[in-house]
């Protein structure tokens, strides 16, 4: 493998275990059956602006159980800053548009974009890690929680 070069996943992405309940696990494989326990002990670093800190804390009280410990904090300070410039760059483009005129006169694609698209490959990649999508805690073999019915996005 080249240097540098990411390890991809091979085959299909797992399927939630709440789905592989309903649709009858027809592979037979073991369902996850704890829940799990959510730290509340990361702590916001300093140099985080208030925005920042309260997508932290969000982060934070919403993710699977058990699964951030304070060896992530630097992983998640990177999501928290690239998830804070992904909605910078979303505001901007929603109050501009997609193609503008440059100073030589030409048309071209907003600079924004570039940074919303970047910070979104970014966030892709650390949500994968961090179990924040289905497939992902599949992967690690954590449980969505069953009470938490609220969909509170900001």
């Amino acid at each position: 493998m080249k240097e540098g070069s990411e390890k991809m996943a091979r085959g299909r992405k797992p399927i939630p275990a709440h789905l592989r309940f309903v649709g009858g696990n027809p592979g037979k494989r073991p369902l996850p059956k704890k829940k799990r326990y959510v730290p509340t002990g990361l702590r916001s670093p300093s140099d985080l602006t208030d925005a920042q800190k309260k997508l932290w804390r969000k982060i934070n009280r919403d993710a699977p159980y058990q699964l951030l410990k304070a060896i992530d904090a630097f992983a998640l300070k990177r999501y928290v800053v690239a998830l804070s410039i992904y909605d910078q760059a979303k505001h901007a483009i929603e109050n501009s548009t997609l193609v503008i005129a440059f100073p030589s006169g030409y048309p071209g694609p907003n600079p924004w974009l570039g940074i919303l698209n970047r910070q979104s490959d970014i966030m892709l990649r650390l949500e994968a890690e961090f179990g924040f999508t289905p497939s992902a805690r599949t992967k690690i073999g954590m449980l969505d929680d069953p009470d938490d019915d609220e969909d509170d996005f900001d």
